[in-house]
């Protein structure tokens, strides 16, 4: 008898030291969680996938020392989080995009020691009055810091602030806030000089800039980071017929500056 019936756990989980464990596909019917969750060196585990329906969890999420953990697939319904969020030395994570449906937590965000980890993007809809203290250190390959959630958290902190160790451009609180100031200029200068339509898009994507803007060359890179479209406009229109389903991020390149902007391909 598995696990496969379980719609909902009225007390915590502790996943840990299994270290021959591949997968959780077993508990694809739990829902929420009246308590923590935790998955802990885990060394076997890719994924989450078998978690798609939990969407509340009533404590602590503590994901760390999942040394095979390449991402966090599994975890994309979750909205609310009744505790901390920690991330904490999952050594092959290289990013967090599947947290990106969580809009409240209720304790520390902590995003340590995750060495392949590059980028924030995923915590951006987290609100920041949410989040008590700020840790995000020693995660080596860590430059893009400047996602939402971050920035209005640094604006107006609700607790202690530990930003340290991490790559350039991630580096300090203050390389942290430097950056926040220049996506928010770059998003001021798109609003008011380009727009995109439609977004969501699913054929053609159509690109309205100001008079005397010119936009060079369009890159468009998918969730991990890798260009997967380029476009030396010859109109203002691109074919994205070719994209899968998802978000995107899109590049376009004038004589003076580089904007982007999220993208969905529906």
């Amino acid at each position: 008898m598995g696990l496969d019936n379980v719609p909902f756990i009225g007390g915590s989980i502790n996943i840990s030291h299994n270290h021959s464990l591949t997968s959780i596909i077993q508990l694809n019917n739990i829902d929420s969680v009246s308590g923590r969750f935790l998955i802990i060196d885990n060394d076997a585990l890719i994924n989450l996938s078998g978690l798609n329906n939990v969407s509340f969890i009533s404590g602590d999420l503590h994901i760390g020392g999942n040394d095979g953990l390449t991402s966090l697939s599994g975890l994309n319904s979750v909205t609310n989080i009744a505790g901390g969020l920690i991330i904490r030395q999952n050594n092959a994570l290289v990013n967090l995009n599947e947290l990106f449906n969580i809009s409240n937590i209720a304790g520390d965000l902590e995003v340590k020691q995750n060495s392949s980890l590059t980028s924030l993007t995923g915590l951006d809809n987290i609100e920041a009055a949410s989040i008590e203290n700020l840790k995000i250190s020693s995660n080596l390959s860590l430059t893009t810091c400047d996602v939402e959630s971050i920035c209005s958290y640094l604006a107006a902190p609700n607790g202690e602030i530990e930003i340290f160790s991490n790559a350039s451009g991630c580096n300090s609180q203050t390389e942290v806030e430097e950056a926040c100031d220049e996506a928010a200029v770059s998003d001021i200068t798109f609003a008011s000089t380009i727009s995109l339509y439609p977004n969501p898009a699913s054929q053609k994507l159509h690109i309205k800039v100001c008079k005397g803007i010119k936009i060079k060359e369009v890159f468009i890179y998918n969730q991990f980071g890798q260009k997967v479209l380029i476009e030396n406009l010859i109109t203002n229109i691109i074919d994205v017929s070719i994209l899968e389903r998802g978000s995107y991020i899109i590049e376009l390149v004038t004589e003076e500056y580089k904007i982007r902007e999220k993208l969905i391909i529906k």
